[in-house]
């Protein structure tokens, strides 16, 4: 781009061109006006026609000028100004022609133009087709030829079909316009919406493994410094892997790791004293669902830490003829809930965004309390390609 140009929008362009391009055929009163001149009628005579003619071209100007080619404006208070407008031209260039002469049947063209561009579809067809017959018969009135009423007939048709097209034309170029911003409008939300997603699970489960390991740390201080020095050595490579996921997570790079996430799975629930059971498939997973099942550990270890009291967790990975199976599932029983219970569970943040991934990979989420008291969160996902479609998970 030239240092100094501005760029101009679709709108815009129409704002300023369709004014132009209107006044532009102007010049077709031209001919009239110089026919005017030299005729044998009287100075004054003159001005009083010119003056006519200039009231005419105000109110042509006007209706094109506002919103040109914009299509109607369905107001009722403004659709009905635009119809009193062009009465009053139309009154005007029948006028003319039968004081002046055939040759200012031409206003009507005009006329034919702002209805174009002023009136809904069909009474803009339909109110062009009484303008065509109108020349029919004001032309010979006025002592034209059948020939020039023929050829001021097909003129006015062409000229208000044209500016008619013209005009749904640039609705529609209008709407896709509109159509692009919204897009672009819900491409930013939805990639805001992700980040958030992917920092409050990044975040959730980092920051319960630093507290986990801080409470622990904080014990072993007195009785077993070693070890507590080992539990400070872990909570600070947590906190620089959070960092590097976050800073990852921003920059939209970050591919989520099963094997990772599963021995990540196994130091946060050891620390938080609840014993595991991991039994993953050693089958190949495509990098799309392998993202999505990560994602499914981190949540499910992350509620059993957070917000359960389980003593035992079971991690369960499988490969089905059709897709991966991945079941969290731990005996944790909430404070207050009595076993055997088995009352609706409401889904918090982390697993709304993984159910919103599931979702959008065409899989299967279950999130639930079982009557043992347990709670299981298990996710199926069907055959995917290399990808997920809308970024990287």
């Amino acid at each position: 781009m030239r240092p100094g140009y501005r760029y101009r929008s679709v709108r815009q362009v129409i704002a300023w061109g369709g004014p132009v391009t209107s006044s532009v055929w102007l010049f077709f009163l031209v001919s009239p006006i110089r026919i005017l001149f030299s005729s044998h009628h009287s100075q004054a005579f003159i001005w009083a026609i010119l003056a006519d003619v200039s009231v005419f071209v105000a109110l042509y100007l006007l209706l094109v000028g506002r919103d040109t080619y914009g299509g109607a404006d369905l107001h009722p208070l403004h659709l009905r100004r635009d119809i009193i407008l062009l009465i009053i031209m139309t009154a005007l260039s029948v006028s003319t022609t039968l004081i002046v002469g055939p040759e200012w049947v031409a206003g009507l063209l005009y006329t034919s133009a702002a209805v174009g561009c002023k009136l809904p579809t069909k009474w803009a067809l339909i109110t062009i087709a009484v303008l065509q017959a109108l020349t029919l018969g004001l032309t010979p009135m006025a002592g034209g030829s059948w020939l020039d009423a023929g050829q001021a007939f097909i003129f006015v048709g062409i000229i208000g079909l044209i500016t008619t097209g013209v005009c749904r034309l640039i609705i529609t170029i209008r709407a896709l316009e509109q159509a692009r911003q919204e897009v672009t409008r819900l491409a930013v939300s939805e990639e805001r919406l992700r980040l958030s997603r992917d920092l409050h699970d990044l975040l959730g489960h980092s920051l319960s493994l630093i507290a986990v390991k801080s409470e622990l740390a904080k014990q072993l201080v007195r009785i077993h410094p070693d070890q507590a020095m080992g539990e400070i050595g872990d909570i600070e490579r947590v906190s620089r892997s959070a960092l590097a996921d976050v800073r990852a997570a921003v920059s939209g790079y970050r591919q989520m790791s099963l094997p990772q996430e599963l021995t990540a799975a196994e130091q946060i629930l050891s620390a938080a004293n609840i014993r595991v059971d991991i039994m993953a498939t050693t089958a190949v997973i495509p990098s799309a669902a392998e993202s999505l099942l990560a994602w499914t550990v981190r949540e499910g270890v992350t509620n059993a830490v957070r917000h359960g009291h389980a003593r035992h967790c079971t991690i369960t990975v499988e490969k089905l003829p059709d897709g991966h199976r991945i079941a969290v599932r731990n005996d944790e029983t909430a404070q207050g809930e009595v076993p055997g219970w088995n009352k609706n569970f409401t889904c918090g943040n982390g697993l709304t965004g993984l159910a919103e991934r599931v979702r959008a990979a065409n899989g299967h989420m279950q999130a639930t309390r079982l009557t043992d008291g347990g709670f299981l969160l298990c996710v199926t996902l069907p055959t995917m390609e290399p990808s997920l479609p809308g970024g990287a998970y």
